[in-house]
């Protein structure tokens, strides 16, 4: 009888040894997003960080309520502000059908927005996750909505040449 249940015990103490792997292991890469909406959370910055990071030539940030230039939100600001102060250049494109006046005081107002953010960059400059956006452009994309205000229709984040 122990003759019989030794190679039986033998057999599954091996198969108990056998590593188990899916079937398909295929490495893929996760999707990146070319276009994230933003939301004021610290999810908002994980996704752009991986977008950003995954080098894609361009990253859109959409807005999901008008923003007005003169009120980018903090949490973009530092993103807009990691770009500057990397070299990047922020440029900002004008609504096509804004008065030149009121586009011109909207474009200086957010100018005078984002110089006033680069001074607190020193506080979030150690902070690992907006370093993905070194060697980037940004653009500030504005429209005029149907109420006549000029908004922030998107912001790009564009690869830098080399």
């Amino acid at each position: 009888m122990l003759s019989r249940t030794l190679p039986l015990f033998a057999a599954a103490l091996l198969a108990g040894c056998v590593a188990t792997a899916p079937l398909a292991t295929q490495d893929r890469p996760a999707a990146v997003n070319t276009k994230i909406s933003f939301l004021d959370i610290a999810k908002f910055d994980n996704d752009l960080s991986a977008s950003l990071q995954a080098k894609t030539p361009e990253v859109e940030v959409l807005f999901y309520e008008k923003i007005s230039p003169n009120n980018v939100p903090e949490r973009l600001q530092k993103w807009i502000s990691v770009v500057e102060a990397d070299g990047g250049k922020v440029t900002v494109d004008a609504p096509p059908n804004a008065t030149p006046t009121r586009g011109l005081f909207a474009v200086a107002s957010l100018i005078g927005t984002l110089i006033s953010s680069i001074k607190t960059y020193s506080q979030f400059n150690s902070e690992r996750i907006y370093a993905a956006a070194k060697g980037r452009d940004a653009v500030v994309s504005l429209e005029k909505n149907s109420q006549g205000e000029v908004i922030v229709q998107s912001i790009k984040f564009v690869q830098r040449a080399p």
